[in-house]
């Protein structure tokens, strides 16, 4: 017989006079790596003992409540497998609307009890509503102000590091899908705070004051990235005569961004991310450079699109 190395568990019942004594370990196990599982009666004066420790989720669904609380006064609950899942330091990682449904009902339920888990094990839970990152965030970090800015900027950062360039960066236009998974994105932020808290608060500010720029925030943040890691000061510079308009002449490449970006916003355009950074970065190789520009172009598309600019 043979173990899927992908379900190391799964073993059909023609194998069962087989089993190696190991075998047979492995199937009756009911603890693994710090973690224990068993089935517990669970009383609505335990689960409200539990829901006491419960400062790891997101706000509770009460109509997710109240179908659950119907199930059992219906006698319809329905022993799915899914667990009641508590970390190893005792606080509820998952399972929260289970146990209030059986504190409303005031009827006791058969339940999969998990204790033990890692901390971490939040970032992959999926309780039936996929857990984001910005849910992760508000968890782990409830006094921030931005959880949905932070998401978006820790998303867009660690894809470009990743080295993904143009409209994928933006998971646009059908590509390949480059969505770092929660685990990445949390190692990314923490390893990155301050840069990205940074990041976020800049691109916040400076995005205001051109909101009707559609699109454009976004591009925005990959920009202050990495333009200040060519030169902080010039990047500095570029993006505030960028954003307010101040101090240009006739021939400058920002003078042109800006009238490409006015063009977009008389016609009620919505432009993609990856063409606001595009453009952006040309402004700056030009004004690195020196050069005079009149007018500025991305082809983005069409039968000869250009390469995605580069800065320098």
């Amino acid at each position: 017989m043979t173990i899927a190395s992908d379900a190391p568990f799964a073993i059909s019942l023609e194998d069962i006079d087989e089993l190696t004594e190991l075998e047979t370990a492995l199937v009756n196990v009911t603890s693994w790596d710090g973690m224990r599982a068993e089935f517990v009666y669970m009383t609505p004066e335990r689960a409200g003992r539990i829901l006491e420790r419960n400062t790891s989720n997101r706000t509770p669904s009460i109509d997710r409540i109240r179908g659950l609380v119907e199930q059992i006064q219906n006698g319809q609950w329905d022993n799915n497998g899914a667990s009641v899942v508590i970390s190893a330091d005792g606080i509820l990682i998952d399972g929260q609307h289970r146990l209030y449904a059986i504190v409303e009902s005031g009827q006791a339920q058969v339940i999969l009890l998990v204790t033990g888990a890692g901390g971490e094990t939040i970032l992959t839970i999926d309780s039936g509503k996929v857990r984001t990152f910005k849910d992760y965030l508000e968890i782990q970090y409830p006094d921030k102000k931005d959880h949905a800015s932070i998401a978006s900027a820790v998303s867009l950062l660690s894809r470009w590091e990743q080295g993904v360039r143009a409209a994928a960066l933006f998971g646009s236009r059908g590509g390949r899908s480059f969505r770092a998974d929660n685990h990445a994105m949390s190692d990314f932020y923490v390893e990155n705070r301050m840069h990205v808290d940074y990041i976020v608060q800049h691109t916040n500010r400076m995005g205001r004051k051109v909101a009707q720029w559609k699109g454009f925030k976004r591009a925005l943040v990959i920009a202050t990235h990495v333009l200040e890691l060519i030169d902080r000061n010039d990047a500095e510079v570029f993006l505030e005569k960028v954003i307010n308009g101040e101090g240009l002449e006739a021939g400058s490449p920002i003078l042109a961004f800006r009238r490409q970006a006015e063009r977009r916003r008389q016609g009620n355009e919505s432009t993609p991310a990856d063409m606001w950074l595009a453009l952006l970065f040309k402004a700056w190789n030009a004004y690195r450079e020196g050069d005079q520009v009149q007018n500025l172009s991305y082809r983005r598309g069409g039968a000869a699109p250009e390469a995605f600019p580069e800065p320098k």
